[in-house]
C-alpha cells in the first residue's frame, strides 16, 4: 500500500483467521501506513480506508485470493510453477519485499515477469 494508498478511497478486505486478525489492529497499521506516507512526503492524504474483516466462507472473492496468494506462495517457497502458471494472466503485480538487494526494483509485472530464478532465495 506504500505508493498506492492515497491515490483513491480504498475498501481492503481480509480474511479473518481465527481471533488472531483483529480489525482494531489492520486500522492501527493502516493509519501508520498513512502518517509514514504523509511524513516521508509532506502531502496530507484525504482518501478514505475502510477495513472489513470476513470470514472467507462469507465472501467468495476471499477464497479466490486465498487460491491465488497460494500459488504465488507455491512458486515463491517450492519453486512449482504449474498453479502460478495457471493464473498468469490474472496476476498483474507481484513484489518480493525479501528482496533487499535489487530494491527499488524487486517488483514484477507483465513487462518484468515473474519466475523462481529471478527472485530472492527465502
Amino acid at each position: 500500500f506504500e505508493n498506492k494508498l492515497h491515490t483513491q478511497d480504498n475498501i481492503i478486505c481480509f480474511s479473518k483467521r481465527g481471533n488472531k486478525l483483529k480489525q482494531e489492529h489492520m486500522q492501527g497499521a493502516i493509519q501508520s501506513a498513512i502518517l509514514n506516507f504523509e511524513n516521508k512526503t509532506s502531502q496530507k492524504i484525504e482518501t478514505s480506508t475502510k477495513i472489513i474483516i470476513q470470514a472467507p466462507t462469507k465472501e467468495p472473492c476471499l477464497q479466490v485470493i486465498d487460491y491465488m496468494n497460494w500459488a504465488v506462495q507455491r512458486a515463491f517457497i517450492k519453486r512449482e510453477m504449474r498453479y502460478f502458471n495457471f493464473m498468469k494472466d490474472k496476476i498483474s503485480f507481484i513484489c518480493d519485499i525479501y528482496d533487499f538487494e535489487k530494491y527499488p526494483n524487486n517488483f514484477y509485472n507483465k513487462k518484468n515477469m515473474f519466475s523462481p530464478e529471478k527472485i530472492s532465495p527465502l
